[in-house]
């Protein structure tokens, strides 16, 4: 008899422990899917914020008309900066900070007071909207899960077409000297 109930007990305290584990493991994995997703929506809320304000950027005048464009082109790389930071934390990368860090650095080299701009102004503000103008579809191709519509699809692990944004990351910072 003592033996039939030690049997027992072998047998049920293996199997109560082995449905603790994979209550426990099931449970780990739906928070961590959870975690996953809120992740997911913030970069993909940042990753928006930053090509709307690019995008705006982009969709200026080409040639400067006044201070007043320059103000907004600041204004705008103010706003990319800020969700950049967040977005690279997210993605464990240095990409998208140093890249407006740079574009910023370049676009305090223009004129805020005066309206006297020159043409070394105009080239410079030309240059940075054709960086922006690439980098733009850069982050697309980059942050988004391939073959999902632009917005659709957030990866947290970068694409493999990053190698492009690297080159253009570090041909700013070469540009802009920090």
């Amino acid at each position: 008899m003592k033996s039939r109930k030690t049997t027992i007990v072998k047998l049920i305290v293996p199997a109560v422990l082995l449905t603790v584990l994979l209550v426990m493991y099931i449970n780990q994995t739906e928070v961590n899917q959870n975690q996953k997703m809120k992740l997911e929506a913030v970069a993909g809320a940042g990753l928006y914020q930053i090509w709307d304000n690019y995008n705006q950027i982009a969709e200026l005048p080409s040639e400067l008309a006044d201070i007043v464009d320059l103000k907004l082109v600041k204004e705008h790389l103010i706003a990319v900066r800020a969700y950049s930071d967040t977005v690279d934390h997210i993605t464990n990368s240095d990409l998208l900070l140093p890249i407006s860090s740079s574009l910023m650095a370049l676009s305090d080299r223009l004129p805020t007071q005066s309206n006297q701009l020159t043409s070394e102004d105009q080239e410079l503000y030309t240059m940075l909207r054709n960086k922006i103008t690439e980098l733009i579809p850069l982050i697309s191709a980059v942050y988004y899960v391939p073959e999902s519509q632009e917005g659709a699809k957030v990866t947290l692990r970068l694409n493999d077409e990053k190698s492009e944004l690297i080159e253009l990351r570090d041909e700013l910072k070469d540009i802009a000297g920090n």
